[in-house]
């Protein structure tokens, strides 16, 4: 039988290490926004994007695909992979970036918001 209770991977969120954006946006264009990140086992794969738009404010994060294994091995090593996404600038308004940079230590979800202005 074909059953969801025994589930071989999972996703997970991962912090943005650092970033790079520019200080302003011209409206119209487009942009190459690049994400540093950190690989916690080797269970984690296939990195992509998380990208949550709500109104002006963009939530952005990188999310991995997790093998549900027993044997995963912590990552020591300060290895920073790069993942880059493209970014159309079609509204004058400031939009908001906020980085998803992990929890506190009560679960709460941690941001770094950056605001860039838009110009004609």
């Amino acid at each position: 039988s074909i059953s969801d209770d025994n589930n071989n991977y999972s996703y997970e969120i991962l912090p943005v290490e650092s970033f790079e954006i520019p200080s302003s946006f011209e409206l119209g264009q487009i942009y190459t926004i690049k994400l540093m990140y950190k690989l916690p086992s080797d269970c984690h794969t296939n990195p992509s994007l998380y990208f949550e738009k709500n109104g002006q404010i963009r939530t952005v994060a990188v999310q991995s695909f997790v093998a549900n294994r027993d044997d995963c091995n912590f990552i020591a090593n300060e290895d920073v992979y790069e993942l880059t996404f493209k970014f159309e600038v079609v509204n004058s308004e400031a939009y908001v970036f906020k980085f998803y940079k992990g929890e506190d230590e009560n679960g709460e979800p941690i941001f770094e918001n950056v605001t860039i202005a838009v110009t004609n």
